[in-house]
């Protein structure tokens, strides 16, 4: 009985030391897993692991520098255009795009809580995007209720154009698809080739057609 006595005590030493050292390494081998998952493709957001493995790495602009925690707010907003009125929406679409350029609007109302969950998101996405021939912009309803209520049916919806021309709307639904969606289309748009702009409008012809013949009529109260 003693010596049974006597050999117990290091057998639970040690089942109590490789219990220790295999949950230490569960622990440190989920944690580098999910860090590699994180810096595939310089994703932005730590939370859009979706568009790693859903679409390709972002390659047009370069990926954003090491930034503080602590950023500037107000440098944030200033990659961003607020369109306050219709003017304000054409002048940035049209007069103000220079050629070639994409711009992207974000249409979004105050009561709208998807559209405040993914603001940073958007804000981010401008960041990197800022070395690219592109600009960003946000508008609120209230600068337009007729324009909203033309082309818009959910909030919120990116606008994204070409050249004048409206070359696709696209409604979140949820915070995880919006980057990918975003992303995906902006990627396409700038790696276009001037044939490829080509065929795009002539296998689009109807519904770019109808999308710039509402857009000249809105334009028209401007004159």
């Amino acid at each position: 009985m003693s010596k049974i006595n006597s050999i117990f005590p290091p057998i639970v030493a040690l089942l109590v030391f490789l219990f220790s050292y295999n949950t230490a390494a569960f622990k440190t081998g989920t944690s580098s897993f999910r860090k590699s998952d994180l810096t595939q493709g310089n994703i932005i957001s730590s939370s859009s692991t979706l568009f790693a493995q859903e679409s390709t790495a972002y390659s047009i602009a370069p990926p954003l520098p090491g930034k503080k925690e602590k950023e500037n707010k107000q440098d944030e907003r200033s990659s961003i255009r607020s369109l306050q009125s219709r003017q304000d929406f054409f002048n940035f679409i049209d007069s103000d795009a220079p050629l070639d350029s994409l711009t992207v609007v974000k249409y979004y109302s105050k009561n709208c809580q998807l559209c405040k969950r993914i603001d940073l998101r958007y804000k981010k996405m401008a960041l990197y995007y800022q070395t690219a021939n592109m600009q960003f912009a946000e508008m609120l309803k209230p600068a337009d209720p007729e324009l909203f209520d033309a082309f818009i049916q959910t909030f919120p919806t990116f606008g994204i154009y070409r050249n004048c021309v409206c070359v696709a709307m696209l409604a979140v639904t949820d915070v995880k698809t919006m980057e990918p969606k975003l992303h995906s289309t902006i990627q396409h748009e700038l790696t276009m080739t001037p044939a490829d702009w080509d065929k795009f409008l002539n296998a689009f012809a109807e519904p770019i057609a109808q999308s710039t013949a509402k857009l000249d009529r809105f334009r028209s109260t401007l004159l």
